[in-house]
C-alpha cells in the first residue's frame, strides 16, 4: 500500500494510506484528504487509481499542482514524488518495507560489488534486537533528505526497519528499538567506501545510536534524523 506524507513548514501533520479507487485533496470537508488553507481549492486534485498506476490529476485550473518542482495537470506517481499545494508539501512514498530512500528498486541481485554487499554481526544483533521490541515508549522519528533530487523528502521512521540503500553496495539500516533509534552498516568492510558517516564520523561495519539532529551521509546523500515527540 502507498501513503502520503503531508508536511507544513517541515513539520509533518499526517500520514494517509491511498486505498484503491479516488482520494480528492482540497480545502472542502468532503475530501479524503482535507488541507484547511485559502491557498488550496475547495477541489484541488485527486490521485485515481488506475491499471497505469496512482494518477495525480489537478481539478482546478486557477490553482498551481507542482510534482518536483514542475507545475502537472496529470502525473503517474513515483516512490519519493513531491507534491505541493499552496503552502503544503505532500510526499508520495510506496508502504514497503524494503523501499529504497534515495535511490531506486532493483529486482533481486545484479551481480558485482552490489551482491557482496552483507550484513556484519553487529547488524545482526540490531535487526534481531528491532523484530522484538515494541512501540512502547519509543518517540516517533524521521528523516529528512538535504540534497539530491528529493530534498526536503520526510521519511517517517514507524517500521522496526528502515532500509537506506542505493544502486551502490554501500547501504545502511535504521532499526527503531524501545532503547532509541540505531544506524548499522549493511556494507562489508572492504566495500563500505567512502564510509557511512554521523555528524562527520565513520560508523565503519558497527552501528551507533542516533540522536535528535544527527547528520547522517551516505555516498553523495545527506539526511537529517530528527524526533517528533
Amino acid at each position: 500500500m502507498a501513503r502520503l506524507t503531508v508536511t507544513f513548514k517541515g513539520r509533518t501533520i499526517q500520514v494517509l494510506p491511498l486505498e484503491t479507487g479516488s482520494t480528492g485533496i482540497g480545502r472542502d470537508e468532503d475530501n479524503v484528504l482535507q488541507i484547511d488553507s485559502l491557498a488550496v481549492a475547495p477541489h484541488h486534485a485527486v490521485i485515481d487509481v488506475e491499471a497505469r498506476g496512482m494518477v495525480l490529476k489537478l481539478l482546478d485550473t486557477e490553482y498551481p499542482l507542482l510534482v518536483n518542482g514542475q507545475k502537472v495537470r496529470e502525473h503517474v506517481l513515483k516512490d519519493g514524488d513531491s507534491i505541493v499545494l499552496g503552502k503544503h508539501e505532500l510526499y508520495f512514498m510506496d508502504d514497503d518495507p524494503t523501499a529504497r530512500v534515495g535511490g531506486v528498486r532493483r529486482p533481486g541481485g545484479n551481480g558485482g560489488a552490489a551482491e557482496k554487499a552483507r550484513p556484519t554481526k553487529v547488524v545482526s544483533d540490531v535487526v534481531a534486537a528491532a523484530a522484538a521490541a515494541t512501540d512502547k515508549g519509543i518517540p516517533e522519528a524521521g528523516l529528512q533528505m538535504l540534497n539530491g533530487k528529493h530534498i526536503g523528502l520526510v521519511v517517517p521512521l514507524r517500521n522496526p526497519l528502515t532500509r537506506l540503500d542505493r544502486e551502490e553496495a554501500c547501504s545502511a539500516v535504521i532499526a527503531r528499538r524501545v532503547d532509541g533509534y540505531f544506524l548499522a552498516s549493511l556494507s562489508s568492510a572492504e566495500i563500505n567506501e567512502p564510509a557511512i558517516l554521523v555528524n562527520g564520523q565513520p560508523i565503519g561495519d558497527g552501528s551507533c545510536k542516533l540522536n535528535d539532529g544527527d547528520i547522517i551521509k551516505i555516498n553523495r546523500h545527506r539526511m537529517r534524523f530528527f524526533l517528533t515527540a
